[in-house]
């Protein structure tokens, strides 16, 4: 390589540090992703943010957010307020987004699977419902097979894990290396996560209704995938890494399960539920819509009541 082009490459990349610099926002500017102040509970890779809220003495419920590249417990505002008068609520920002810390580390399925199981010994400290959504739903199924003493019931969103998941692919582990790069990977994934990709995830693979993606949802999407560390978790999800076969968990749960499915569902759609019911016919689906993946906020009101009365049934069922 000639000196000219070296030159212009030292310049490209300066650039591009400059370009990643003016996107980068403090953690401490984040505002909370749930309201109420979160409790900050030290795990052995960082400390995590868990949202609490409810009666102590009424039961616990562990809400758990989806994967993407800009997640938290924001996501699962609706059931953490419509919920709180009948359960002891606990929503954390995973390991890697909100508020939580996003350590430059491996990011694996298992990880996500000790965590949760992790944050019931631990944090709630009883056995617990658990809410899960999305590719954490795949999680949730294996640590109820791992821990069963730990997780009374499963209520899962359009979850993944028993269909149309595969292993990280070469060119999947290439994409997670390439963006984990220090200024080239940074400046990749801010294109990934900026305003304009964040809107289109929202209105074409999210939501149904897309008079729900406003500005202030897409700026706090936005916010929180450009803090220092943002992309570590998100890389790992995009490169396909994240995914996680549960379909041998699945059929070995003792738990009740109740499968939420958002009608109009696109990444996950009501397609896969045949594949689910098939392999734990002792599971119940329920269906919501007009709704995308996202039912919990797309219909909050029907969702609560469905999820309420099906944990309260199931609970009395046990005594």
């Amino acid at each position: 390589m000639g000196k000219k082009s070296l030159v212009a490459l030292g310049s490209a990349l300066v650039g591009l540090e400059a370009y990643n610099r003016r996107l980068a926002m403090l953690a401490a500017s984040l505002e909370d992703q749930l309201p109420v102040e979160p409790i900050r509970w030290l795990w052995r890779f960082g400390e995590v943010a868990i949202y609490e809220t409810g009666d102590p003495h009424n039961p616990p419920l562990l809400l758990l957010h989806g994967q993407n590249a800009a997640a938290s417990a924001a996501e699962m505002k609706e059931p953490f307020a419509r919920l709180s008068d009948r359960f002891h609520i606990f929503a954390p920002d995973l390991l890697g987004y909100g508020l939580s810390e996003r350590p430059d580390i491996p990011y694996t399925a298992q990880l996500y699977i000790e965590l949760i199981g992790d944050i019931l010994r631990e944090v709630v400290k009883q056995p617990a419902a658990v809410l899960a959504s999305s590719l954490t739903s795949a999680y949730a199924i294996e640590a109820a097979v791992a821990d069963p003493e730990w997780i009374t019931s499963l209520v899962l969103v359009c979850p993944t894990g028993v269909r149309t998941l595969k292993e990280q692919s070469a060119g999947g582990k290439a994409i997670e290396a390439f963006l984990r790069l220090p200024v080239l990977g940074q400046a990749m994934f801010n294109g990934i996560a900026s305003r304009r990709g964040i809107r289109y995830f929202l209105e074409w693979q999210t939501y149904h209704d897309k008079s729900f993606v406003t500005n202030n949802l897409v700026e706090k999407y936005y916010r929180t995938a450009h803090v220092h560390g943002a992309r570590y978790a998100p890389s790992a999800f995009v490169s396909g890494k994240l995914y996680w076969d549960a379909s041998e968990a699945w059929s070995q749960l003792s738990q009740n399960v109740l499968l939420v499915w958002g009608r109009e569902a696109k990444i996950t759609p009501l397609t896969d539920a045949p594949a689910f019911l098939a392999t734990n016919p002792g599971a119940e689906l329920q269906e919501i819509s007009p709704a995308g993946i996202l039912p919990h906020d797309e219909q909050p009101e029907q969702f609560a009541n469905l999820v309420g009365a099906w944990l309260e049934r199931i609970a009395a069922a046990k005594l």
